[in-house]
């Protein structure tokens, strides 16, 4: 709560269970609904679990929305965030999540991370998963990432009630923010991306912590 701006700073960071498993989220940074301030944050060069080892940094057992890095804003203040060149090796519902809500300013860079869980999510949702209702201005680049999400979407993009803007988007609709997408992150083999939104725009570079 309150209207003073804050930095946080998570890097650097090797993220594994050794005698236990999380259950809850890994890395979750949060505006309160009651926040008015602008928040900086940057989580970077952080490894999260052991590739292809399931439960070696979550437990698998759990399945409550367990998600390796989120970034939350759910009031009327600002989020700048950048997550950058993360290794994410488990989870059990997404690997990185940008949710925003109530009228926030959000402006989040996901890039370069390599997301990739053994198993797969165990919830409905993705590698990178993008959610978003009632919000104010908003701004998620997700480029240059490598994702492998063996049973659900790389990429899930669920946004209604104000346009979802996308830096260097073209073609100003869903096919187009799924195309872009696909183009602009890697996998090992198909990869594939569904989008749901009230509108889509393109435009400058996202704001940077």
């Amino acid at each position: 709560s309150g209207t003073g701006n804050v930095t946080t700073t998570i890097s650097g960071n090797t993220f594994l269970a050794g005698s236990s498993t999380f259950k809850g989220d890994v890395i979750d940074v949060l505006n309160q609904a009651s926040y008015l301030g602008i928040h900086r944050a940057t989580i970077s060069g952080n490894t999260i679990g052991t590739q292809g080892d399931n439960g070696s940094a979550v437990d698998p057992n759990h399945n409550q929305f367990d998600t390796a890095i989120e970034v939350e804003a759910v009031g009327p203040g600002t989020m700048i965030g950048l997550i950058d060149n993360n290794s994410v090796f488990d989870y059990n519902y997404s690997g990185i999540e940008a949710i925003f809500a109530g009228d926030a300013t959000y402006d989040l860079t996901i890039t370069n991370n390599h997301v990739s869980d053994g198993l797969g999510t165990q919830g409905a949702s993705a590698a990178i998963f993008a959610f978003g209702a009632d919000f104010g201005d908003t701004c998620i680049q997700i480029d240059g990432n490598f994702l492998d999400d063996p049973t659900n979407d790389e990429m899930v993009v669920d946004v209604f009630d104000a346009p979802y803007r996308d830096p260097g988007l073209v073609t100003l609709n869903d096919p187009g923010l799924e195309d872009h997408l696909l183009a602009t992150n890697t996998g090992p083999g198909s990869s594939t991306a569904q989008v749901f939104t009230d509108g889509v725009a393109g435009g400058g570079a996202c704001a940077q912590p």
